[in-house]
């Protein structure tokens, strides 16, 4: 809830965290004749799913984006695939390009979330690096079908 005093008109502070947190940075020192407005911020309802931190149902303020999620709920792990990160809205699948959100602080990559959505930051598939005298070195993804051999490998990079 944020607290606006008269004489500080463009100013607010979030009084939650003033009492939660005792976080002195956001008090103000009330002097005689200034008018307080206390407000409630709209807040939805968002889960956070996959590889991140802390998954769970957070309550965000209305606006929140994808990058305000995955920061309520802590970060993401090291296994996360941000670019495959999608958001479930009323059984339909919204892709959310994570790693361009974050990493590329592309703004229009960052999507708005909606009370009920869920952000799903899958972990990536699971690969193998394969260099040295092959005709196409790089990163396999390894299927879950076959048992990774070097056989299996081989036969993929064709050298």
């Amino acid at each position: 809830m944020p607290v606006v005093p008269a004489r500080t008109p463009d100013r607010v502070f979030d009084a939650a965290a003033i009492l939660r947190d005792g976080d002195n940075n956001q008090n103000v020192v009330l002097k005689e004749g200034d008018t307080v407005s206390v407000q409630l911020r709209k807040a939805i309802r968002v889960t956070v799913a996959g590889a991140v931190t802390k998954p769970d149902v957070w309550l965000l303020d209305v606006g929140s984006t994808a990058v305000d999620a995955v920061s309520k709920a802590g970060g993401t792990m090291p296994n996360a695939s941000l670019a495959r990160s999608f958001i479930t809205r009323n059984g339909k699948i919204l892709p959310v390009d994570l790693d361009a959100a974050i990493v590329q602080r592309n703004p229009t990559a960052n999507l708005e979330l909606l009370e009920g959505d869920t952000l799903t930051v899958p972990p990536k598939k699971a690969q193998v690096a394969v260099f040295g005298e092959v005709c196409s070195p790089g990163m396999y993804g390894l299927r879950k079908t076959a048992t990774p051999t070097l056989p299996t490998l081989w036969l993929r990079p064709a050298g």
